[in-house]
Parts: C-alpha cells; structure tokens; sequence
C-alpha cells in the first residue's frame, strides 16, 4: 500500500494561514477521528480501520493551522463499505468537514477542489457523494461547484437515513442547467432541519419516475428550493 503524500501547501484565506496536505500521520488521523464523531459520526460513524485505508490510499487532505487540525476532506477510490458502489472511472468524496471557528471563508470548498484535482490526475472521470436532505448548506455548496442531484434514497445505509445522490463528471465544464419554464414541485431545503416524512415520500416518488432536479434557488445565506420537474 502506497504511503500518503506528505508534500505540504500554505494557503491564506481571510488572512488565516493554513497548511494542507496528505497525510497519514497517527497524531493527525486521532484528530481527524474526534473531529467526524463530532460531526459527521452520528449520522454514519467512520472506523479507525477505514480511515486508515483511505489515508494509505492519499485519500486523506487536511488543512492545519497552528499544527491544529482546522479541516479534512475523505477521498474514496474504492469502497470502505458494502452501501458503494464504484464504476470504473468514479470516486466518491466521502466527507469534508471544518471545525466551527473556520467555517464559511471557503476552506472546505479549497479542499474538496484540491481533492478532485487529485482524482483527475488519477484518470477518474466523475466524483459521487451522497449528502443529508437537511444539510443545505452542503448541498448548495456542491451545487455551486457543478454538482447535480442525480438520485435519492430514503433508506441509504439501512437505517432510515435518507441521502441525496450527486455526482459531478470531471472531464470537462458541464453545462449549466437552463431555468425551466415549469415545474412539477419544489422542496425548500432548511439548514439542521429534516424534511417531514411525507417530503421524503414525496422525494423517493419522484425520482422513482424519472423527475431530476431542475434548477435550484438560495433562498438565504444556507436555505435552497430545488425545483423538479
């Protein structure tokens, strides 16, 4: 297994110096670790194991400041566990995250950009993720870097844990969705809040007859309506 890379970049964004790179350093994958059980762990909880494996595999960006860890992004280029499925070609992002007191100057954009870089210098032609219906806030981020809603399912990990399903094709610009003239239905999506279960309902009918997102609208700094049709 190849050894992560441990080249490091300086970066300053809103006059905040940071130092990014790959790693697989023990000190550091602790802190990655308590970081996502902070926040991404009672959704879906990573192993120790697993983000080791993706760390040996270069999978593992992260952004320190002051030697303290600031940010990380969660490359996959094969899977970690039974619910992904990779075709050739694909990656998933499977996480960024960014501690409270660096968030929104873009440091987790930087690092998600930085890490499909990586995957198009590995021959990969499209990046997956899959993101909470309540969190607009990724959702609208993803969708202002070219991603677009390609499914949903309401039962994602077998748990009642409904996720979106985006992809993003890294071969070249995709085009920009037109703004549609009609539309079927609309969802506002709300940061921290979980549609209601007729929403979800809703969203699974949907997608199950062929309707995609047509355009989406923030609607607040966070808050977004997605127009299907």
């Amino acid at each position: 297994m190849k050894a992560a890379n441990n080249t490091t970049t300086t970066i300053i964004l809103d006059g905040i110096t940071f130092s990014v790179q790959q790693t697989d350093d023990a000190e550091i994958l602790k802190q990655v670790k308590k970081l996502d059980d902070q926040y991404i762990g009672k959704h879906y909880p990573i192993t120790m194991k697993q983000l080791n494996t993706i760390a040996h595999s270069q999978g593992l960006l992260v952004a320190l400041h002051q030697n303290k860890l600031a940010a990380y992004s969660l490359l996959l280029f094969e899977p970690i566990s039974q619910q992904q499925h990779f075709a050739s070609g694909e990656a998933m992002l499977y996480g960024t995250t960014v501690t409270e007191e660096f968030r929104r100057i873009g440091l987790g954009s930087y690092l998600a950009g930085m890490q499909e870089t990586q995957a198009r210098n590995k021959g990969i032609k499209k990046l997956k993720l899959t993101v909470r219906p309540e969190n607009a806030a990724a959702v609208l981020m993803r969708l202002k870097n070219n991603f677009r809603i390609s499914g949903f399912q309401s039962n994602y990990f077998g748990d009642e844990s409904a996720r979106f399903i985006m992809e993003k094709s890294i071969v070249a610009l995709p085009e920009k969705p037109a703004k549609p003239a009609k539309h079927r239905a609309s969802l506002v999506l709300t940061p921290d809040q979980k549609p209601s279960q007729t929403t979800l309902t809703m969203l699974a009918m949907a997608f199950s007859v062929g309707m995609k997102v047509q355009a989406y609208y923030p609607e607040s700094e966070q808050a977004i309506r997605l127009l299907l049709g």
